[in-house]
């Protein structure tokens, strides 16, 4: 990983994105990887490409789509594979309804997550992300939010949510490694709390940036 992201001259100083990427390797046409002799693994090293001051000031629209998130049965959203069709697809939609990105359903009708990120909202000072098993993807960045949240003393809950409690939330954001926090303002068309970021949401997201620099700091030190 350091030997690419030198070849991609990208600098200690600046945030980069980072992806590994390993397969069972190349092979004759098909679909059975037991003919196939030996792994590959890929190392992308990007811009990071985080959003703007502004997008996160204005918080994003989103829009709860009918493309449903693949279901644990299908495919272990657990895994965190190449596979984004459903994903693409959901957020081609959300783009279509004018809104920036996608809320998936589960075929109960649950709230799963985004496209490329988990959704948590607040209301009454408790915060509340959908469990695993709804079928979403156990996020590092999710992980390092539950454990914050609750150093800031701030109540969480992992349960699950339908879509009538993400439109009435006093807050909504969503986080993932590259975003980082995310606060959401407007749901199908309809705002949350008084359509600007939350306070909570602030807090937690200044407490998140704190620790994420801190951390990078120790690192180079």
């Amino acid at each position: 990983v350091q030997a690419t992201a030198a070849a991609a001259g990208a600098s200690p100083d600046e945030d980069a994105y980072v992806r590994l990427i390993v397969t069972r390797g190349t092979g004759p046409l098909g679909l059975d990887f037991r003919q196939v002799p030996r792994r590959s693994l890929i190392i992308v090293v990007a811009p990071a490409n985080r959003p703007p001051m502004d997008v996160v000031e204005r918080g994003l629209r989103v829009a709860m789509v009918d493309r449903l998130r693949m279901s644990i049965k299908a495919l272990d959203p657990r895994a965190k594979t190449g596979n984004y069709l459903n994903n693409v697809l959901a957020l081609h939609e959300a783009r279509l309804a004018g809104a920036d990105e996608a809320i998936m359903l589960n075929a109960a009708g649950d709230v799963t997550e985004a496209t490329t990120a988990n959704v948590y909202t607040l209301r009454e000072g408790r915060l509340v992300t959908p469990p695993l098993d709804s079928g979403i993807l156990e996020g590092t960045t999710r992980m390092r939010i539950l454990g914050l949240c609750k150093d800031l003393g701030i109540e969480v809950s992992e349960t699950t949510l339908r879509p009538a409690d993400l439109l009435a939330a006093e807050e909504v954001f969503l986080s993932s490694s590259v975003k980082g926090i995310l606060p959401v303002t407007q749901v199908d068309e309809r705002p949350i709390g008084d359509g600007t970021p939350g306070p909570v949401t602030r807090q937690i997201r200044a407490a998140f940036e704190a620790a994420a620099a801190a951390e990078s700091a120790a690192k180079r030190a």
